[in-house]
């Protein structure tokens, strides 16, 4: 506190800090000063003894009613400024409740409480069967649209970009093309017939680029038009797109998309009897390709990834659809099929024979939505999508899965149509789209990796290049692995009246999965250690009834030997003498009856496992035949076999004096 002489007087005048404000009182006037003493002055007649005692007063309560928050605040304590620099939250979090009394859970007998106990619910027991799936991490549950909606969605997409690419100038449209602007679902319909048989990715791919072409253009040029294109144009769009950084793969996208353009779509051109792409710009592209990164393919499943597959099949345990689709992912691997081919099938056969008592055959599929439809159109003829029913292991997968898709509630009948691996609904039942690659890769690896795989670099391709990567490492013939791989040929007329050109293919793959099974082929190996002997019995062949003869046993149960077939072939000559009088009635009774299997004769037999040609032995110590030639692995010995008549070997039959 501070004292100083008073202007008016005041005998002591007090300065004080009152909270931050500066406050000047007048301190009591001692007793001894007179007030008369006063002088007047300029502002009037001195206060009274009476008045300064008022005025101190009404100070000291002045000082006394002082607030804390009565001096001055700096900008950050005032308003929204005081709630963002100070240290209190903008709002209040909410308190929870503590509750007066707990809540008694068991009662003092230990039995719960019938009232909190927990009531079961029907949907979830309905569709307990379904759930903890390992579909649920691969399958996106938000798309529930169908194939056909997800389809006319992207086509109008691409429409829309092909009607402003069309009306970018008065010289853009395509010749012979008549677009009407208040007729805009004409128009559509028009330009959707313009892109033929395309697949609407393919068009999608081709107009993203022309259209990124007409931006840059507009941008660049100004005022010049992008169509009709030039080479020039061309060219220097090219340059400033590998001068930005541009991969080969966008240049070379780029350039297919003007070649689209111009000889499918018909879009105008300058580049009247030149080519479109100048000598500067393919060398661009050639020097570009230099440095392009190596190709990433997909690497084909292991054979214990196929087996893991099968076993998963059979597994009662697993979801009923991680079932069906690993059932769905075998019937890719054997039968070549790119995932797309999977979309949509027209209809559905299975084609079982009973041999040795052992079904074999194949289950197929037809579909006129696959890769190259545009180029078999006009042939109108479906590709077939056809697998051998055994695989690596026994059961038969095929047999397998057509029992799991009836448990699953999915009808194969030959009239079947739709997805083939619909994909499932949090609901437990099938959806009305497909599954789209990137989530077949997914769940491909969910189950995979159950096992204990590593799955890089597996996806929904593997399944395609599998088998073809086991026929190519088996040796198996160029042209047979051409027709299994779906490709074409160009042999039109040739296989057209072919009528099956999959007959002898099949049979081919057929053979590398035999030898895969038996262990004559490790495809896993190095390119040294592939081609083995065969280590284990093929789970495919027919197994001898138990307590009966082995296939190379004689009817004695003892092994064969010369003496012993001799003795045989002499006693049992008044039977076949009786078999050779009712022999035309038994050959018009097998095709009637395919149980009914017969002998020839009292000599030893051999099938062929995979041409079913039946020889007849002559020598047992090297197991040469009466046509001349030697038993191989391929050969089974046999003691009956049905269709024997149609099967016969002509050689034999000559050797022997049949024929």
């Amino acid at each position: 506190m501070a004292k100083r002489d008073s202007p008016r007087g005041f005998s002591d005048v007090e300065s004080i800090d009152v909270f931050g404000s500066h406050v000047t009182v007048a301190s009591p006037l001692a007793d001894d000063v007179n007030a008369a003493s006063f002088d007047d002055g300029p502002l009037g007649p001195a206060p009274t003894r009476l008045e300064l005692e008022t005025f101190d007063e009404i100070v000291n309560q002045s000082i006394l009613s002082a607030q804390v928050g009565a001096g001055l605040e700096l900008p950050w304590e005032q308003g929204i400024f005081r709630a963002i620099f100070s240290e209190e939250p903008l709002c209040s979090l909410p308190e929870i409740p503590i509750p007066a009394q707990a809540i008694p859970v068991n009662r003092s007998d230990g039995v719960l409480d019938e009232s909190l106990a927990e009531q079961p619910s029907g949907k979830r027991q309905k569709c307990s069967q379904y759930i903890h799936g390992l579909y649920d991490r691969a399958i996106s549950f938000s798309h529930g649209l169908s194939d056909h909606e997800l389809d006319a969605a992207k086509w109008a997409r691409v429409l829309e970009k092909l009607y402003a690419i069309f009306t970018c100038c008065p010289e853009a449209k395509p010749v012979g093309l008549d677009l009407h602007p208040a007729d805009m679902a004409g128009n559509f319909k028009k330009i959707r017939e313009l892109c033929g048989s395309r697949s609407c990715n393919t068009v999608l791919k081709r107009t993203n680029n022309l259209w990124k072409y007409c931006r840059w253009h507009q941008k660049f040029f100004y005022q010049k038009s992008p169509l009709p294109c030039t080479p020039s144009d061309i060219a220097e769009y090219i340059w400033e797109s590998h001068q930005d950084g541009a991969t080969y793969s966008a240049l070379r996208s780029f350039t297919e998309a003007v070649n689209f353009g111009i000889h499918i779509l018909g879009l105008p051109t300058r580049a009247l009897g030149q080519p479109i792409i100048d000598s500067f710009t393919r060398g661009l592209l050639d020097k570009a390709a230099m440095s392009r990164p190596g190709r990433k393919q997909a690497r084909p499943l292991t054979v214990k990834e196929v087996c893991h597959l099968e076993t998963c099949l059979n597994d009662t345990s697993m979801n009923l659809f991680d079932r069906y689709a690993a059932g769905v992912f075998l019937f890719a691997i054997f039968g070549r099929c790119r995932w797309s081919d999977l979309k949509s099938v027209d209809s559905f056969e299975l084609d079982i024979a009973i041999d040795n008592s052992t079904p074999c055959g194949f289950i197929s599929f037809a579909t006129f939505n696959h890769k190259t439809a545009a180029q078999v159109a006009k042939h109108g003829l479906p590709l077939p999508l056809v697998a051998p029913i055994w695989g690596l292991e026994s059961p038969p997968w095929g047999l397998s899965w057509k029992a799991v898709a009836e448990e699953a509630e999915i009808d194969f009948s030959e009239t079947y149509k739709g997805p083939v691996l619909p994909a499932p609904m949090k609901t437990g039942k099938w959806g009305m789209r497909s599954v789209t690659s990137s989530e077949a890769t997914k769940w491909l690896n969910a189950i995979l990796a159950k096992a204990g795989e590593v799955t890089d670099k597996v996806t929904s391709h593997s399944l395609k290049c599998t088998a073809l990567s086991w026929l190519a490492k088996a040796g198996a013939n160029g042209e047979h692995r051409l027709v299994l791989g779906h490709h074409s040929s160009r042999r039109g007329s040739l296989e057209v009246y072919a009528r099956d050109c999959l007959a002898a293919p099949l049979r081919t793959l057929e053979e590398v999965l035999r030898q895969i099974r038996v262990g004559a082929l490790q495809p896993d190996r190095t390119r040294s250690g592939m081609i083995q002997d065969a280590i284990k019995e093929d789970c495919r062949a027919p197994k001898p009834p138990e307590g009966g003869p082995s296939p190379h046993d004689n009817e004695s149960g003892s092994p064969d030997n010369k003496s012993d077939s001799s003795s045989s072939s002499s006693a049992s000559t008044s039977s076949s003498d009786s078999e050779e009088d009712n022999h035309d009635s038994r050959v018009c009774e097998l095709g009637k009856d395919l149980s009914h299997k017969q002998s020839w004769g009292n000599g030893k037999m051999y099938q062929h496992t995979t041409s079913k040609v039946v020889h007849l032995e002559s020598v047992a110590e090297t197991r040469q035949f009466e046509c001349g030639i030697h038993a191989s692995s391929e050969h089974v010995a046999v003691q009956e076999t049905a269709f024997l008549e149609t099967r016969k070997c002509k050689r034999c039959q000559r050797a022997i004096g049949e024929l």
